[in-house]
């Protein structure tokens, strides 16, 4: 008959054991919910499309170059990113706008795949401050699915579009995307990094 201690310690053991076993599974747990950020999700709750009928000045984000010059006849090329041109972009500037300071429209095969529209701070304070351009901004949006920092981001997926609004001291910038089309247009400009020609003096 073994000893009433050596029961005590088989006890003891198996509640080690037991203790151990559902460490294992809490830790697990706790690092897939570690590996799922707030900021990954971003839009998958959202049901409204308010970005869908967005446009600019007339234009909406997947517009024809020929529908884009129709409106902008003073557009010109920015040949200053060499990068974009070998990866299928090309950027046309417009500087005399009625509504903005500058904005910059990115054509991918021939359709408008992104706007980056530039507001001034001398602009912005004429109409009421950056507070009031939020405002505006979310009363067409809707509340942001991200805000951080300096950047408030609206992001749709089902109607393929995404907002991103960035403030600093000299203004804001709103730049609008064709998500449909962003996995295509980043994988050629990495593929153009890497095969694209470096000086390094060796």
């Amino acid at each position: 008959m073994r000893p009433r201690f050596f029961h005590a310690v088989c006890d003891m053991r198996r509640s080690i054991l037991l203790a151990l076993a559902c460490g294992s599974v809490f830790v697990a747990g706790a690092g897939a919910q570690e590996r799922v950020w707030w900021e990954d999700a971003i839009g998958m709750e959202t049901t409204s499309n308010t970005l869908e009928g967005f446009k600019f000045e007339g234009l909406s984000v997947g517009c024809s170059l020929r529908q884009f010059m129709r409106t902008f006849p003073a557009a010109q090329v920015d040949r200053n990113d060499e990068l974009d041109g070998k990866a299928g972009l090309t950027c046309y500037t417009v500087e005399k706008l009625n509504s903005a300071d500058q904005a910059h429209f990115f054509f991918f095969d021939g359709r408008l795949y992104q706007m980056e529209i530039e507001y001034g701070a001398q602009r912005i304070d004429a109409q009421g401050g950056m507070e009031a351009l939020v405002r505006k901004l979310v009363s067409l949006f809707g509340n942001a699915d991200n805000a951080y920092g300096n950047r408030r981001t609206w992001h749709q997926p089902t109607c393929t579009r995404r907002a991103d609004f960035y403030t600093s001291p000299i203004g804001g910038r709103l730049v609008v995307t064709d998500t449909s089309l962003s996995g295509l247009v980043e994988a050629r400009q990495k593929r153009t990094v890497l095969t694209g020609s470096i000086e390094l003096g060796f």
